[in-house]
């Protein structure tokens, strides 16, 4: 009767044999342990047999007219829009180029005349106002 390795249950000479077969096959490199998923070969040269999993789209930059001009629309726009009547504090955000030059700093929003005052604790100071009864702007 051949000698068993105990936990393995496989014959010595089946064993050596596995081995050596596992090192003539086995692509060259150090391993701590055999029991190591197997590390795909990758010949950069070679192009893959499956096309690679298409990596998530980065986000668009932010547009002014499709991502905040529709948020200040539903909070601003009453008194800070295109009605010149209704318009308070001679702030008109409806158009890109006036919102630049008095309450919007593009690329920093700490900065922001229009962001300071969204966050604003103060209720002299926070828009929309309290009184205008309009939902408050939050940082999502």
């Amino acid at each position: 009767m051949k000698k068993m390795l105990p936990l393995l249950l496989i014959p010595s000479s089946r064993l050596a044999a596995a081995l050596v077969l596992l090192a003539l096959v086995a692509p060259q490199r150090r391993s701590s342990t055999l029991l190591a998923a197997p590390q795909p070969i990758v010949d950069p040269k070679t192009p893959p047999r499956f096309p690679p999993m298409a990596a998530a789209a980065p986000e668009p930059a932010v547009d002014f007219s499709r991502d905040i001009r529709p948020i200040l629309s539903d909070r601003c726009f009453t008194c800070h829009g295109p009605d010149e009547q209704a318009r308070k504090g001679k702030l008109r955000l409806d158009v890109r180029a006036e919102a630049i030059k008095k309450a919007i700093v593009p690329g920093d929003a700490a900065k922001s005349p229009l962001f300071q005052r969204i966050t604003s604790p103060d209720e002299d100071e926070v828009m929309p106002p309290p009184e205008s009864k309009k939902q408050p702007l939050t940082p999502e």
